[in-house]
């Protein structure tokens, strides 16, 4: 069964690949940025704990 489940993930991600290749550059910036993010907030795990609030933007 599992053999099956990953035969089958990587049929459909290679479909999906080939029918949506022209649209594939904007997701892979789209990655590439949300895994730098992931490092850099990996890396500095320290300074947000969750729970923490995080304002965005000017206060007026």
């Amino acid at each position: 069964m599992t053999r099956l489940v990953v035969v089958g993930s990587v049929a459909g991600i290679l479909f999906i690949s080939i029918v949506f290749r022209d649209r594939l550059g904007g997701l892979t910036v789209a990655i590439a940025v949300a895994s730098a993010g992931t490092a850099f907030a990996i890396s500095f795990g320290g300074f947000y704990r969750p729970g923490d609030r995080v304002q965005l933007g000017h206060q007026g």
